[in-house]
Parts: structure tokens; sequence; C-alpha cells
């Protein structure tokens, strides 16, 4: 089932078995299409090539070639020679389903007739038929009594009469030292530990995702460092392969992939993380709990990019003797790092802080913000979609203000200081959380915000008006296996609850009703005037948003670019949410392709009094960052090279004498990750300027 790379060579045990890497199997031609039952019991070592991969299976799939009804996988060997066996089964639950082309793993209540189902019960000898209980019985009996009437104190050589040669060759150890048969075992076990006293450092990522890539790259670039990517999705491995070349089939590899499904802490995916000297975990951010509580159960370190979500803070007590930094990417990460620092040296001048703004924008470069909301994803757009309805709370004026997620986006101003470039801004999240860390109990402002380009706001509004971003309810109709027919004009006639002939109208006038009466209210209230009041412009030039017929003929192109007026289906997911669908449709019409860059923006401006020389000081820290290709968008790079930096930072003991959930206001943290992030050319540059009293 295997033959020479080499069309020239003859397959040859010897070198098989000595040089597997220069094979490959010939399983997906000459067996995979005539196969409707597998049953695996192959041996298999990831030096040695795979019987069936999932690519070869999906090709196959696509070409209507692969008959495959059935997997019983004996050797119970997650992502092994068959790839598509993804997880052990039980007694109790003995069978699943992995869809091909969907990349889903389904229960064997849901299958539909599309897919493998997959047997792997991993303690199944256990499962003898009785029959061969029986059997196996009528032979164990005679040698209990041999066992039980046997001395256990006794040398071995004493007891080889009493016991039989069954029982004494079966012996593996005796009074604490391994027998005859088994000295073997010792080579073995000195072998393996010379290895692993000379092993490389272990690192797990969890996520082979959009921000992976620049990650692996910087932690592969030290020679003592294994990387093992794991992910729930086959096509996103196969980038992480594409990306950096097919992994070495030799245990000497220093990048290796698996496929597991990360949505539940089964045994292989504990095995991971307590073989692992740190683990990263770049999946979203409800997901890092999960991770973290095996990490800080094996006291394996943890790094993840995101913010502390309650789930995460919920573990602040169990994680006090192990090692977790969260917020170590672009926003949350690169600004609270440079924010630190910038303050630190202000205060380092005897500067008194009285405003801190800090806003960051993930964007497509302004020559290919053209399309829909201004905007391109360069990572999940589940993320960005639901960043919509966040909530806020912010100092302004002197007075705190909290606003609900549904009004977010009518807070938006623009943002004048960048000529060249149709900016707004809105605030981001809680910023009364950074009082304590930034030590600014006594500001007038303290805000941080998002930046965005003039198109989005308007769409984002309309979005939540009309409930498209609802995570909540699934409707069945758009769940993956799902037979009905169900296109955009049906979905928007059940959100309006209107069978109007002329659904466009319909639709365009609730969101105008809607989003018209909200805008108008946010706007006259505290919280929007007492941000339009901070001074953030430079020079006489000031941008007025702009007006809501304006902003209404956005909504509308937007809408038809996407086909959301159209008779189009509507993609179906998983678990049947709205949101998930939109989010399909925006991947499809709003990713950077491949001629077209990203483009990040991140600017503090700190004002300061300096009590000595009688003057105040703005402070304007700015950094822009222009993504180089596909596999290095500004946001992939600015997100995953400060969580590699700092996961070789915990390898190199950096953080030794650190424990508990660190923040990135932490000088020991923020001071080495930064000045690797300067060498990489991702660096904030100041300007100073005097300013009234």
């Amino acid at each position: 089932m295997v033959q020479h790379k080499d069309s020239s060579k003859r397959f040859s045990t010897t070198d098989y078995y000595k040089n597997p890497q220069d094979y490959e199997s010939t399983f997906q031609d000459r067996v995979a299409p005539y196969v409707h039952v597998l049953i695996n019991g192959m041996y298999w070592e990831p030096r040695f090539p795979r019987l069936l991969t999932t690519s070869q299976a999906r090709e196959l799939k696509e070409q209507d070639r692969l008959p495959l009804l059935c997997l019983g996988d004996i050797t119970c060997d997650p992502g092994g020679s068959v790839e598509f066996f993804v997880k052990a089964t039980t007694i109790q639950n003995p069978f699943y389903v992995y869809n091909l082309k969907s990349d889903d793993v389904q229960e064997i209540n849901d299958f539909n007739g599309e897919g493998v189902i997959i047997m792997g019960v991993d303690h199944i000898p256990a499962e003898f038929p009785k029959e061969a209980s029986t059997d196996f019985g009528v032979g164990l009996v005679p040698l209990i009594e041999r066992v039980a009437l046997s001395d256990g104190t006794a040398d071995l050589e004493s007891q080889k009469e009493s016991l039989g040669p069954y029982l004494y060759n079966s012996q593996v150890t005796n009074s604490g030292t391994l027998t005859p048969h088994y000295k073997y075992i010792e080579k073995l076990r000195a072998k393996h530990e010379s290895k692993e006293e000379h092993s490389r450092d272990r690192i797990v990522i969890f996520g082979a995702g959009m921000t992976s890539g620049p990650c692996v790259r910087h932690l592969l670039k030290n020679p003592k460092n294994s990387v093992t990517v794991v992910d729930g999705n086959s096509t996103s491995l196969e980038a992480v392969i594409k990306q950096f070349g097919a992994p070495s089939l030799s245990d000497s590899s220093p990048l290796r992939t698996a496929k597991a499904n990360l949505t539940t802490m089964d045994t292989y995916v504990e095995k991971l993380i307590k073989s692992a000297d740190c683990v990263i975990s770049l999946l979203p951010a409800h997901m890092h709990p999960l991770i973290a509580e095996s990490t800080i159960k094996h006291k394996v370190p943890l790094v993840t990019a995101s913010y502390v979500s309650p789930g995460m803070e919920a573990l602040r007590e169990k994680a006090k003797e192990s090692i977790v930094v969260n917020e170590i990417g672009l926003d949350p990460g690169i600004d609270i790092m440079t924010s630190a620092d910038l303050l630190q040296s202000i205060r380092s001048q005897g500067g008194v802080i009285k405003r801190y703004v800090s806003l960051c924008g993930a964007l497509c470069q302004p020559e290919n913000s053209d399309g829909v909301m201004g905007y391109k994803f360069s990572w999940s757009p589940r993320g960005v979609l639901t960043a919509i309805t966040r909530p806020t709370r912010f100092l302004a004026g002197g007075e705190w203000h909290s606003v609900e997620g549904k009004d977010l986006y009518y807070l938006m101003q623009p943002l004048s200081g960048y000529k060249g470039m149709d900016l707004n801004w809105i605030p981001n999240g809680n910023s009364e959380r950074y009082v304590e860390s930034y030590g600014l109990k006594d500001v007038e402002d303290l805000v941080r915000g998002t930046i965005r380009y003039s198109g989005y706001a308007p769409v984002a509004l309309a979005y939540s008006a009309l409930g498209l971003l609802n995570d909540n309810q699934c409707w069945d109709e758009l769940k993956t296996g799902s037979n009905a027919s169900f296109t955009w004009n049906d979905v928007m006639r059940r959100l309006i609850g209107d069978n109007a002939t002329d659904l466009e109208a319909a639709v365009m006038k609730i969101v105008c009703d809607r989003v018209g009466k909200q805008r108008d209210e946010v706007r006259a209230g505290a919280a929007y005037k007492a941000l339009a009041a901070i001074p953030l412009a430079r020079g006489p030039l000031e941008r007025r948003p702009p007006t809501f017929e304006d902003e209404m003929a956005e909504v509308r192109f937007a809408f038809d670019r996407l086909g959301l007026f159209s008779d189009r289906q509507v993609p179906k997911t998983n678990g049947g949410f709205i949101i998930d669908s939109l989010c399909s449709v925006l991947t499809d019409k709003m990713s950077i392709r491949a001629h077209e860059r990203d483009f990040n923006i991140m600017t503090h401006r700190v004002t300061a009094h300096f009590p000595s020389k009688n003057k105040t000081r703005v402070f304007q820290s700015t950094l822009t960052y222009r993504g180089k290709d596909n596999h290095n968008t500004a946001t992939a790079v600015t997100v995953g090279l400060p969580v590699g930096v700092t996961a070789q930072l915990i390898l190199d003991g950096g953080l030794s004498s650190k424990r508990g959930l660190i923040d990135p206001t932490d000088p020991d943290l923020y001071r080495p990750v930064l000045a690797v992030m300067e060498k990489e050319g991702i660096k904030m540059v100041e300007e100073v300027f005097d300013v009234p009293n």
C-alpha cells in the first residue's frame, strides 16, 4: 500500500522502515475507491506516511470515488494512519459521523446519510463477545490457583515450578526489579530519558487561524523549540503546512500538526497540554477557559491574545501557582504595553497625567477601502460582528459614562487628525479597569477606542437593528443538513414580519425608523456630548458627522453588494444562527484579496501637566503597520508575533518569578516584548507639543 516516491525505485521493506519519508501511500488510488467498510488495525507512527489523509479522502469524495460508509479503527489512533479518525469513542457512545464536505463531527443520532460512520473505542478489548469471555475464563481459572498459592516474597527462580511456565514467563518484575525476559525495558527507558533530557521545548498552539503563522514562524526561529499546531479544521491545518512546508515524518521534526475537537477536553487534548512546556491559545475567547483549566491543573504556562473574559477571571484564584498571560495581541496587547511604557516615561519626567485617549484600528489600507463598510476581514468575522454590540464604559469630562452594546456605534465620532483618511472612532470596552493598572485616578478623560472608516458604523447599526447579529436563537432552516430552501429575502421577511411586495423598501423603512430614532436619542445624551468634547483634532479643519441620509444610502449600498436583498440561498451552519450565516457572506465578499493589504493604526494621546515648568504638553504616540502578504497580514503579525515573543520569554525563564494572571502592564513582560517587536519594525513614533494650560 506504499510506493517509493522515485518511480524508478522498487519497494524495499528494509529501506521503507529505514527511510519512510521516501515513500508515499497508494491506498487512495488502489483501495479506497473500492471500499465500503474499512477495518483499520495497522500499527502506525508519525514518521510513516498515512494510509489515507483527510485531503485525499475529500478529493475522492468530490470526484464521487469514495464509497466508504464505515470506518472501524481498532488501533484507536486519533489523527493517525486514517487522518479523519479524529477522536476515540466510548462503549456507551461507540459511533460518530465525520462529514468530509463540511469538515464536521456529528453525533450518530444526527446522521443524515452524509459522511462516514466511525467507531474507535479505546478499550474495546474489554467488550469481548460472551463466548470469547467464557473461553478466556476457562483458560484463566487454573492459573488463579497457582497465583494464590505462590509465595510473592520469594525470588523468581524459586517460584518457577510453583508458578508454571505461563505465569513465570509473563512476570515483568520481581522484588522491584525487571525479570530476565524484560530487561530490555531498561535500555528503552534509558534511551527515552536521554532523548527527553535533550529534547526541544514543546509548544502547543491551539488554533490554526489567520494569526497563527507569525507566531509559529517566530517560535521556529529557535532551534530548541518544537511546535505542534492543533485545530479542529483540516483546511486551517493544511494552510499551516502550505505556509511552512509539510512536517517531517521523523520524531525530530520541529513542526507538527494535529486535528482535534477543541470544544471538549478529551484525553488527547489533555495529553498534549500535559506534555507541553508552554501552551498558546489562538482560539476564540470563549474557548480559552477550557484550555486554561487544563494548563492550570498541569502547571503549564498559557498565553492568549484575548481580553480576560469572565470565564478566565473566574480562574484567577486557581491560577495562583501557574503562569497565565492574556491580552498580549494588538488590541488588547501592544496598545496596553506601549501605553504603560509611555505613561511611565511621562511620569519619570515629572508629568502629571490629565487626559488619556488610546485608539486602535485593524483596517484595510486606504486604497482598498472602496467596498462594503470600508472594511476587509483579516481575522475572525464573528469576532468583528460580536464586537459591534459590546457595551462600553469610559471617563469623559470628569464623568463616567456607561453605554449599552446596542447603542455603541451611535457614539461614532470623526477623527480629524489624519486628513488623508476618512476615519471615525468609538469607545471600546470598559476603560475603568485601567484606572488602577495605569494609575489614572485623577484624570479628566480616560477612553480606549476603536478606529473605523466612515462607512462602517451605519451598516453595523443596521445589522443590529434588524437582528442579524443574534447569536441566541437558532433557525432550523439554517442548520447544516437541512433540506429547506431559504433565501436572504426569506430571512428579511421573517426579521421584519412583513410580506411586502417591495421588500427592499420595507426593510429600509424599518432600518431608518429604528436607527433614526435611537440615533437622535443617543446623540442628545450626555455620553455622546462628552465624547464629542474630547480635544483630539489638530488644526482648524474639523470633520463633521455625515448626514442621516448619507448613512442610510451607505446601508442600502452594503446590503445590495452583499446580496441581502436577493433570492440567494443563505449559507447553512452547524448551529443555525443567523450571525454565522452572515459571517459566511462577509467572508466571501469582504476578505482581503491576493493583491490587497491590511493596515493597522494605533495612537495614544496623553495630556500631562508639568508643575515644575508650569507647562501642559500633549504626547502623541502613533504606530502604523501594513501587511506584507496573505500569510503576514498586519493583524496576523501584530497579534501572533507578540504572543510568540511572550511564549519564548516564558521558555527562556524571563517570567520565572511570576505566577498567576500576569497583566501586560508588568514591566518585566512589556519591556522585553516591545524590544523584540521594535526589532521587527513594529514601534510607536512619538510627537510632543505644548498646549495652553
